[in-house]
């Protein structure tokens, strides 16, 4: 049912101190980190609460609380097979593209009672099991979303999963996470899975902090990850868009600009955020950001590049474009 269907190899592993991550090439490597504790989850959630109204028809909204606030995230939705005083609709968070799993092939599900004849508001708290499992698929259904917009839903051909919760956010195999209420690392493992599945480069090793430079695989497959986050969450056209939970140690971290006391140079995955960033972004702050590139034609540089680092990716977008001195100039702002 489409209900709730809202707008949701690497080893990619944050340890319980927010100021390092590591990449892992072997899953026995997870022994040498302090990963959270697991927590147990039923595989069956309820909406925090319901309410209702009368209406002339079943209809189903579905709303986030967070920090006092409600957020509309699903249009209205007809119900036409509710016949009776009710029903009961139960969705699997499972689907052809994506899902949300307990263990190996064990899917979450949502179960709601839905009065006919009336307007069912389904309500999710933020920071409880059930309205993590909702931003967690509103997270992967935004990618789907954001694909078929552009028309490149095809590269698409493997599931993903997302093992929640997990011990640690990170991407081997499944996309690991530890709490679904911090969407932008959300984005930003599944950006890992995307990078993984689209062939756009190499995966480095090692341990990284965002500020710091290290080898180029890492800082260009790092990089990439969060400025795919941003990419469909954030708002392309505001001029200081910023992450909520991504590093806890430099939050809220800003994708438009990097402090100028950064490492610099193209192997720093900050910078490689940001200069992908003022590709694809409308708010220029100067005549030199306005590049105007179809997200259609960013992604074809992108896929199957299997690039080594961000200058080769560099490279085959200055052979598009007719003025040179436009992405010459991006790449000079952001790593020079």
């Amino acid at each position: 049912m489409k209900w709730l269907h809202f707008y949701l190899l690497l080893v990619f592993v944050f340890s319980t101190s927010p100021t390092t991550a590591t990449v892992i090439i072997d899953k026995k490597d997870l022994k040498l980190f302090n990963l959270h504790p697991l927590r147990i989850i039923p595989s069956e959630l309820t909406p925090t609460r319901i309410e209702y109204s009368n209406h002339s028809m079943t209809q189903i909204k579905a709303y986030i609380e967070k920090n006092n606030e409600i957020i509309n995230i699903t249009s209205p939705i007809q119900l036409s097979e509710c016949l009776g005083d009710k029903v009961t609709v139960i969705q699997e968070m499972n689907s052809h593209l994506f899902s949300i799993s307990v263990q190996k092939n064990k899917y979450y599900k949502i179960k709601a009672e839905i009065k006919c004849d009336m307007e069912n508001h389904l309500f999710f708290k933020s920071d409880s099991p059930e309205g993590e499992l909702v931003q967690i698929w509103q997270i992967l259904s935004l990618a789907e979303n954001f694909f078929k917009n552009i028309q490149r839903i095809q590269f698409w051909q493997n599931k993903i999963n997302v093992q929640w919760p997990s011990r640690g956010d990170y991407y081997w195999q499944d996309v690991n996470i530890t709490n679904g209420q911090h969407w932008d690392v959300v984005a930003h493992e599944l950006g890992h899975a995307i990078y993984d599945q689209a062939k756009i480069g190499k995966f480095g090793g090692g341990a990284h902090k965002i500020d710091e430079c290290y080898n180029s695989n890492l800082a260009l497959s790092e990089g990439w990850a969060t400025f795919f986050a941003g990419w469909i969450t954030l708002d392309l056209h505001a001029p200081d868009p910023a992450f909520e939970y991504l590093v806890p140690r430099r939050a809220p971290i800003q994708i438009e600009n990097v402090p100028p006391d950064r490492c610099k140079g193209p192997t720093n995955e900050w910078r490689v955020s940001s200069y992908l960033w003022d590709i694809v972004d409308y708010h220029s702050e100067n005549i030199y950001e306005n590049t105007n590139l179809p997200f259609t034609t960013l992604w074809d540089v992108f896929q199957n590049g299997d690039y080594n680092n961000i200058n080769e990716i560099h490279e085959n977008i200055n052979f598009i474009f007719t003025d040179k001195s436009l992405i010459d100039y991006l790449w000079q702002f952001n790593f020079e």
